[in-house]
């Protein structure tokens, strides 16, 4: 994603309430770290693989784990 696109997507994680506990901080790189609590694992699983390669989850371990396996299930899938 060239930096205009970076731009945009940065811009719309910070502009939207994700979450009533949320904590979002810009970092000077332009990149953003988003916190919140949630006991919806899937629906926080499903929204972060919907970002695709502009997001990293950093934690709960369990859920960065579960991300890795599905993209490897995916590589697997088409070929790479």
């Amino acid at each position: 994603m060239g930096n205009a696109g970076y731009c945009t997507f940065c811009c719309c994680i910070c502009e939207r309430e994700w979450h009533k506990n949320q904590l979002v901080a810009q970092h000077e790189d332009g990149s953003v770290l988003l916190k919140f609590s949630s006991n919806q694992k899937q629906m926080v699983f499903t929204w972060a693989m919907g970002f695709g390669d502009s997001v990293t989850v950093i934690k709960p371990a369990r859920l960065r784990e579960e991300i890795c396996e599905e993209c490897r299930k995916m590589a697997g899938k088409y070929g790479t």
